[in-house]
């Protein structure tokens, strides 16, 4: 089986390796400049690492926006005041998904590509 772009499949194994669900945002097609359907696109939806232990995995869910051909991390905004309340939640937390969460505002991917 030859592969020449991300599929779904890549999502779902990417979803093992990362060890967290991952939730993608997506129009069901791909519409050209005048607003024709030209294809469907079939990455929206939620992908669940079930060949992992639930203990093995993070709590809270990858979630990205797939767009004109590009991911995007989708994360809230942190104002002052959000910062001084995560301090006092983060030791109840587990640690892997405060860590987690911050890093996936860093990332913003665009042109995913499986070479």
């Amino acid at each position: 089986m030859f592969y020449e772009s991300l599929e779904e499949l890549h999502v779902f194994v990417l979803a093992h390796v990362l060890h967290r669900s991952i939730i993608i945002v997506a129009d069901t097609i791909l519409k050209d400049a005048n607003g024709d359907a030209m294809a469907p696109i079939s990455f929206g939806g939620i992908y669940l690492p079930l060949e992992r232990s639930p203990e093995d995995c993070y709590r809270t869910p990858l979630l990205l926006t797939y767009d004109a051909a590009h991911f995007s991390a989708i994360v809230p905004m942190e104002s002052s005041t959000d910062c001084s309340e995560e301090k006092k939640t983060s030791d109840q937390s587990d640690e892997k998904d405060v860590v987690a969460a911050k890093l996936a505002g860093l990332f913003e991917w665009s042109q995913v590509r499986v070479v």
